[in-house]
Formats: structure tokens, C-alpha cells, sequence
């Protein structure tokens, strides 16, 4: 499947499938369940080349869902990266 979306197999990497979960208000300070600010995986030293599929397990609404901001894909925004330990 991966070959027939142009992928190369021989430099392609998967994981498998993961349910994740973020609780959406203070309850939670860090672990899997933490609810990120606005961010840009990179930041969190994931590898530019990554894709990250996500898809709902229940029917979504618009108070329990993420967002996707398209229009900073390419523009540049402040981030405390230089200094994430």
C-alpha cells in the first residue's frame, strides 16, 4: 500500500497504531494525556519527515476536537524550542 503512494519501503517507517487520549482542561500537567498548546511536533523532536495520522474514535463535535492551523504551515511563529529540556 505504502509502495502504491510513492512511498519507498526501504526508507519508510511505521508504528503502529496508538489511542491517544487529552484531557481538555488543567487535570493534567504532563504524560500522554496532557493537552498541548498550539505546537509544531518538531518542536517536541519529532522529525520534520513525520506524518501523523489522526482520526476520532467517537463522532466529533466542535467542543471536542483539535484543530489544524493550515495557514502556519509555512510562516514562521514564536516557540520556546531553544530552550524545551
Amino acid at each position: 500500500m505504502l509502495t502504491e503512494r510513492g512511498c519507498d519501503h526501504e526508507k519508510t517507517y511505521f508504528d503502529v497504531p496508538r489511542l491517544r487520549t487529552a484531557f481538555p482542561s488543567d487535570y493534567l500537567s504532563s504524560g500522554i494525556a496532557y493537552a498541548f498548546h498550539p505546537h509544531r511536533d518538531t518542536w517536541y523532536s519529532a522529525p520534520g519527515s513525520q506524518v501523523n495520522w489522526w482520526m476520532p474514535v467517537y463522532d466529533v463535535c466542535p467542543d471536542n476536537i483539535m484543530a489544524f492551523h493550515p495557514r502556519y504551515f509555512s510562516e514562521a511563529v514564536p516557540n520556546s524550542s531553544g530552550t524545551y529540556n
